[in-house]
């Protein structure tokens, strides 16, 4: 049996809608899309800038940016100016932040860190 549609196409029993050619759709996608992102441009907001992720690094890599000895940088690392944490037996430092700290000044491998920072 076939069921007729008002633009007198006939389709199979059961099935009622419209045949596109592959290229027909995909112009319809297209269009779709384009006019989804003409609706929704403005209405959302701009995604916030995200910041770059620390890098950390091994205590001699941390050595090797401040060009100071491991002893020179376990001082740095007990005054509290140099931020690490452990990772099983390891301890790592946050490079990025060492590398902050030497554009300001605040780490020097010539400055003694005072035993009263923290």
């Amino acid at each position: 049996m076939m069921n007729t549609h008002n633009n007198n196409q006939s389709y199979p029993a059961g099935m009622v809608g419209y045949f596109m050619t592959e290229d027909q759709l995909r112009e319809l996608a297209e269009r779709s899309a384009a006019r989804a992102v003409e609706l929704f441009a403005g209405s959302v907001p701009p995604a916030p800038a995200k910041e770059p992720e620390d890098e950390w690094g091994s205590r001699q890599e941390a050595a090797d940016v401040i060009r100071c000895s491991l002893p020179t940088l376990h001082g740095l690392i007990s005054s509290g100016l140099v931020q690490t944490t452990k990772v099983g037996r390891r301890t790592i430092c946050n490079l990025s932040d060492l590398r902050r700290k030497l554009e300001t000044g605040e780490v020097s491998k010539y400055r003694k860190p005072s035993k009263y920072v923290k």
